[in-house]
């Protein structure tokens, strides 16, 4: 039997009057010295208690609603805990970020709409094109369906199709043309 003792972060001494398991050889925690497992983070149960809590920064609702709690954290050097604990401590509600997209109108609906009017086809055919995207992709491809961007032929969804056949479908979502 071993009798050894070990300080505490209080000041009061411990006396450990067992022999240690082969789990505890070699590892101590690193704040008291006393043995602890191998699969602990380096502190024992006493030592990790201690730490008082982190206290609310003072601009962190500002920083939680500009890049969120895992935004938060990240800025703070804090773990997400502690960032949960700091909202639950100010009341407020899950998921209280405000959103960039919010107040914003997309009517792409996933699809990129093409960026400028000079590279855009004002025929008939690219009129309809632009018209069809607002409900999936269409492009310019060859007569194999692969894409090019001086085909003769459009892919829609699963579809190789003409100019008239294209303006066809357009016309049945009700595409009306526009003249220049």
């Amino acid at each position: 039997m071993i009798h050894v003792h070990f300080p505490t972060p209080t000041g009061v001494r411990v006396k450990i009057a067992s022999k240690s398991p082969l789990s505890f050889r070699g590892h101590y925690c690193r704040d008291c010295g006393a043995p602890i497992s191998s699969s602990s983070r380096g502190r024992c149960k006493i030592c990790c208690y201690i730490k008082p809590p982190r206290s609310i920064p003072d601009d962190f609702l500002a920083v939680l609603r500009e890049i969120g709690s895992h935004g938060a954290a990240r800025y703070y050097r804090a773990s997400l805990t502690d960032v949960t604990r700091w909202r639950r401590e100010l009341d407020l509600p899950p998921q209280a970020r405000i959103k960039r997209g919010i107040g914003r109108q997309h009517t792409s609906r996933g699809f990129a709409e093409r960026p400028l009017l000079v590279m855009r086809d004002l025929t008939l055919a690219g009129q309809a094109a632009d018209f069809l995207r607002r409900f999936g992709s269409v492009y310019r491809c060859d007569v194999t369906g692969k894409p090019n961007s001086k085909g003769t032929r459009w892919k829609r969804n699963y579809s190789v199709l003409t100019d008239d056949e294209l303006m066809h479908r357009a016309r049945r979502l009700g595409w009306t043309p526009m003249e220049f």
